[in-house]
């Protein structure tokens, strides 16, 4: 079950859903990864409408707030997580996962220490998604 989510854009960014706005879908058309990252430059662009539209994942573009760039784009699956108890007995728990991350070739060019940007991308942009999620629990 794919569960909707709010988001809360930054001063510098703005995260959209693949769907939220018809300009994406040509906006992805010219994604490029970089450092061998070829599989996740093609499923943004091949795979991410079907994941989409067969409630598979959902896929967030992370735009730059003033030109509107494509600067990384992040998909988010649900799963469960499972727990050995005693014996062959199992547990699960309800996980969210962050199935893609990669960030455009053009933003890597302009942003010289972009693990340290990813890091903190992360921890302000991503992951307030999870605290809005119904299925988690603070």
């Amino acid at each position: 079950m794919i569960i909707e989510f709010s988001v809360v854009d930054t001063k510098d960014f703005t995260i959209e859903h693949l769907f939220d706005n018809p300009e994406n879908l040509d906006l992805i058309t010219n994604f490029q990864a970089t450092n061998g990252a070829a599989g996740l430059e093609n499923y943004l662009k091949n795979q991410s409408v079907e994941d989409e539209e067969n409630n598979c994942s959902r896929t967030y573009l992370v735009k730059d707030a003033l030109s509107a760039e494509l600067v990384a784009y992040f998909s988010l699956k649900t799963g469960l997580i499972t727990i050995q108890l005693d014996g062959e007995k199992f547990d699960s728990v309800p996980a969210i996962e962050l199935a893609n991350f990669a960030i455009n070739r053009s933003t890597r060019i302009h942003i010289p220490n972009h693990r340290s940007w990813v890091s903190t991308h992360s921890r302000n942009s991503c992951f307030p998604l999870f605290k809005e999620c119904p299925c988690t629990s603070a």
